[in-house]
């Protein structure tokens, strides 16, 4: 359970975030005597934001956001007004902060530049419901044999179905906010750019996969694998992801590729289990804000994740490629694991496609698609960046062609002087060209000490991300 409310800094709605505070301590099962000292240093939070955030100020912007955790209910108060010292101790800082490091434990006040400041910290109190158990209201499954749930292909009049099944398990939350789009879904399955499988009890669509074929690679994308919440553990992931590579195979996709994300290691180690290998980490792909119900995530305000790219090669044939030194041992690593050797220089130069740029302002994450390497490229790569940047554009990948740049060591030595870090391999991309992928984070509230990883390869790939990403700064 979270959350949220946005007040201005008027003093005269101090009753407002009072009652939000103490309505939310009951709702969290604490009887109303006992709340008085969160309702108390709730207030005292806030008014020490109204007053050194925004003084004289009514207008300025407070979010105040309060959810259970282990150890009690933990709370962060948002600003966007004056900034102030980080501190990480309340001992360090004004007569305000600490009074109320007295009362609440772990107080933090953290300056987040561009994206404000927050002040946070946790109300110690014992609740009387384990953070992220099932509730009363939630539906549960009947006792069914798993063999009484169908798989089978999804059709266009599923669509909603499917929507609806995403929306009760991520609310709006999803990384693929088309999916939420009943027309366009049902557009996409019947045009064959999305095939999807479908597991459905007593008429009831209770689970769903999908494969996304690449419009302009040989690969595809499985994933948007949900399954309603009372119907996990019964070995529905699986078959959804076995009637999946069928469909694959039948299409001659070269590969397949997942992106899980790392909150938990559940959807990874079902892509592991179907022989799945971990090829890249890209930090900050999936959007602040992203929550599945009944699998507890993070607690505090929300922050870009990382996604976990795993790919399963169907075709097995020799691949074309330059490897940049730097990254030489981790590619032929992970060329190895997938069971590929290792790639061969292309005979003589190929032509490469001019820099492109691809937005997605929904996830705040943009692409530079990189096919030739030269002075000119590099000259027109930096001023993209630079617009994208300005953007505020939250992640920026860079996919460098292995096959067409000549120079990748010299593409990776300038895209690294401008904060680009490794993020790995990515198999049969554009023009069925392996590509090796770089990120630049352009982004304060991105989780980098929070990932996890289901194997060992998967922990091996997460420190040389964090190394290299801290090299370059």
């Amino acid at each position: 359970m979270l959350a949220r409310l946005t007040l201005s800094s008027d003093e005269r709605l101090r009753p407002l975030a009072r009652a939000f505070g103490f309505e939310f301590a009951l709702a969290s099962g604490i009887e109303a005597a006992a709340a008085a000292p969160l309702v108390e240093a709730l207030d005292e939070a806030i008014a020490f934001v109204r007053t050194r955030a925004y003084p004289g100020d009514r207008a300025g912007r407070i979010e105040v956001t309060l959810e259970p955790g282990g150890a009690g209910i933990q709370v962060a108060v948002h600003d966007w007004g004056r900034p102030l010292i980080s501190l990480d101790s309340p001992e360090e800082g004004p007569p305000e902060l600490q009074r109320l490091g007295a009362a609440v434990d772990a107080v933090r006040l953290i300056n987040l530049g561009a994206d404000g400041k927050r002040l946070s910290f946790l109300w110690p109190v014992e609740l009387a419901v384990e953070p992220g158990a099932v509730e009363a209201s939630d539906a549960v499954a009947p006792a069914v044999d798993a063999g009484a749930i169908e798989i089978r292909d999804g059709t266009p009049e599923d669509a909603e179905p499917i929507a609806q099944l995403l929306y009760e398990n991520y609310a709006l939350s999803y990384v693929h906010p088309d999916f939420y789009r009943p027309r366009w879904l049902r557009e996409e399955l019947r045009a064959g750019r999305v095939v999807s499988a479908v597991a459905v009890h007593a008429g009831e669509v209770v689970g769903h996969h999908a494969l996304v074929p690449a419009p302009d690679g040989a690969s595809g994308e499985t994933g948007v694998a949900v399954v309603a919440s009372a119907y996990r553990g019964l070995g529905i992931f699986g078959r959804l992801s076995r009637h999946t590579l069928a469909h694959a195979r039948a299409l001659d996709v070269a590969a397949v590729y997942g992106r899980a994300v790392t909150v938990h290691p559940y959807s990874q180690r079902v892509e592991l289990a179907h022989g799945y290998h971990e090829t890249a980490l890209c930090l900050g792909a999936s959007p602040a804000g992203v929550t599945m119900r009944n699998i507890p995530g993070a607690v505090g305000p929300p922050r870009r994740d990382a996604l976990m790219v795993s790919f399963l090669p169907l075709r097995r044939a020799p691949r074309r490629g330059t490897l940049p030194a730097r990254y030489r041992d981790a590619l032929l690593d992970t060329y190895a694991r997938l069971g590929l050797p290792a790639p061969q220089p292309a005979d003589g130069p190929a032509p490469g496609a001019p820099p492109a740029v691809v937005r997605e302002a929904d996830v705040g994450i943009a692409t530079l698609t990189l096919g030739a390497w030269d002075r000119t490229v590099a000259a027109e790569v930096v001023a993209q960046l630079r617009t994208l940047l300005a953007e505020h554009v939250d992640v920026i990948y860079a996919d460098l062609d292995l096959e067409t740049i000549g120079d990748v060591d010299d593409a990776v030595a300038t895209l690294g002087a401008e904060g680009f870090s490794y993020a790995g391999l990515w198999l049969h991309g554009p023009g069925d060209h392996d590509h090796l992928r770089l990120q630049r984070l352009n982004a304060t509230n991105v989780a980098l000490d929070a990932i996890s990883t289901a194997s060992p390869a998967g922990q091996e790939l997460l420190e040389l991300v964090l190394a290299d990403h801290r090299r370059l700064g």
